[in-house]
C-alpha cells in the first residue's frame, strides 16, 4: 500500500477523535483532508476575532480575498456563527448604539453601517430617526464657537454644511438654523477687516481705480459680508484705492 502522511492541528484531532493507530475510512481520510485545508483560514479568522468583531459581509470579503472557495466560506460562515461569533443582528444594535453617543445623525449612522456591510434591510430596522433634534443642539454650541468670527451670511453656510456632514436632514437643519439667533462681533468685525486687506493687497496687484474696487467688492460679497460693510472698509483706506 502506498503511504502518505497529513499534518494535522489539534482542532482536526478534537474534531475527528484522531488518535494513534486509529484505522480511518477513505470517506473519512477525505473529510480530514478537508477539515485540515481550513486550517489556515480557521487561524487567520481566530486572530481577527481576538482584534474585534465584523460583519458576514465583512468576513466573507476578508476570506474570498485569501482565495477561500465558495464552499469554504460558507462553511467557515456557518461554523462560526454557531460560535456566536459571526451575528449581524447583535453588531448592528452595538454599532448603532456608539453611533448615537458621537450624536450622528441618521443618514450618517446608516452610511457608516453600509460601509461595514451590514444588509439594508437589517440597516433600516435597527436605526430610527428619533431624537434627531436633541443630538442636533448638542453639535451647535463648539460649532457655532468655530464660526462666529465670520460674516452672518457665512455663518449660516458653515453650520449648514457642518451639519450636513454629520448625517442631519437638510430640513431639520434649515428649520434649526432659523430658530437659532446669529450676530456679528468684535471678532467678526476684526476678522472681516483682515480679510478685506489681504484680497485689496492681493488684487492690487494686477488692478487699480475702479476695477480694483469692483475686484475686492466682488471678492467680499461671496464671504457673505454685507455692502455697508465692505463701503465702511472702502471708505477707510479711500486714497489707497483711488
Amino acid at each position: 500500500d502506498d503511504a502518505s502522511t497529513l499534518q494535522l492541528s489539534e482542532r482536526c484531532y478534537s474534531q475527528f477523535y484522531v488518535y494513534a493507530g486509529k484505522t480511518l475510512s477513505a470517506k473519512e481520510v477525505m473529510a480530514l483532508e478537508e477539515a485540515a485545508l481550513l486550517d489556515p483560514f480557521h487561524a487567520y479568522l481566530q486572530n481577527m476575532f481576538a482584534r474585534g468583531r465584523y460583519s458576514e459581509k465583512q468576513i466573507r470579503d476578508k476570506l474570498y480575498h485569501r482565495n477561500a472557495l465558495r464552499y469554504q466560506v460558507e462553511a467557515l460562515i456557518q461554523e462560526y456563527k454557531g460560535y456566536g461569533l459571526i451575528n449581524d443582528a447583535q453588531l448592528i444594535q452595538e454599532w448603532v448604539e456608539y453611533f448615537h453617543e458621537k450624536h450622528m445623525g441618521y443618514h450618517a449612522i446608516a452610511q457608516k453601517l453600509h460601509q461595514k456591510g451590514f444588509e439594508e434591510t437589517l440597516i433600516k430596522s435597527s436605526i430610527k430617526p428619533a431624537n434627531e433634534d436633541e443630538k442636533i443642539q448638542r453639535h451647535l454650541p463648539f460649532l457655532l464657537k468655530k464660526v462666529r468670527h465670520l460674516p452672518l451670511q457665512e455663518q449660516k453656510q458653515r453650520l449648514y454644511q457642518a451639519l450636513l456632514s454629520k448625517g442631519f436632514e437638510s430640513a431639520l437643519i434649515i428649520e434649526t438654523l432659523e430658530g437659532i439667533s446669529l450676530e456679528e462681533n468684535e471678532q467678526t468685525e476684526a476678522h472681516g477687516k483682515k480679510v478685506f486687506l489681504l484680497s485689496k493687497k492681493r488684487y492690487a496687484t494686477k488692478h487699480q481705480g475702479r476695477t480694483l474696487r469692483q475686484r475686492i467688492i466682488a471678492y467680499m460679497r461671496s464671504k457673505g459680508y454685507t455692502m455697508s460693510k465692505i463701503q465702511q472698509w472702502l471708505g477707510e483706506g479711500e486714497d489707497d484705492t483711488n
